[in-house]
């Protein structure tokens, strides 16, 4: 996956803060920047659907031997809860709220990409992905999969990074 794919990812993470930033100024009665939220909601949840289906239709899986496979889902759920959630108590209609919401936004953009913890994302738990943290020549990955268990072994997958594998 290039840099551009991996940067369009990082940014499908902030979806579910602006779809709860969007309630918060719904709850406020600010339809404008609820509607604006929204419409960035739909936009970043589209292009998480086309980067799953392009990496699909044009990377080429690769056999690799994984093993010690164990579920790893509540990632998605800690981000969210940890992070999108608390946005909710901001004041309503204050300006220090917004620019608070810039920087966090911000700030968790640049930690999600130095980090690559892709997986974090939870628009990929929606899709219903699940997520395996497993080893492939004693080197830790992380292999997304829509099966409910994942078995060691030879797998076909797709390399979204270099820990981070779609099981074909």
């Amino acid at each position: 996956m290039t840099r551009w794919a991996q940067l369009l990812l990082v940014l499908t993470c902030l979806a579910p803060i602006c779809f709860v930033q969007a309630a918060v100024e719904a709850g406020g009665r600010r339809y404008y920047a609820a509607t604006l939220m929204l419409g960035v909601v739909v936009l970043l949840v589209s292009l998480c659907l086309f980067l799953l289906s392009g990496v699909r239709r044009y990377a080429a899986p690769v056999p690799k031997k994984v093993s010690d496979p164990a579920a790893k889902e509540s990632e998605p759920l800690a981000f969210f809860v940890s992070y999108a959630l608390p946005l909710v108590a901001g004041k309503e209609g204050s300006t220090a709220t917004l620019i608070g919401l810039g920087a966090f936004t911000l700030i968790m953009g640049i930690t999600l990409w130095q980090l690559q913890v892709f997986h974090v994302n939870p628009l990929l738990a929606l899709f219903g992905y699940k997520f395996f943290g497993a080893k492939s020549d004693g080197v830790p990955v992380l292999v997304l999969t829509r099966s409910r268990a994942l078995a060691g072994g030879d797998l076909s997958v797709i390399r979204m990074s270099e820990t981070l594998w779609l099981l074909c």
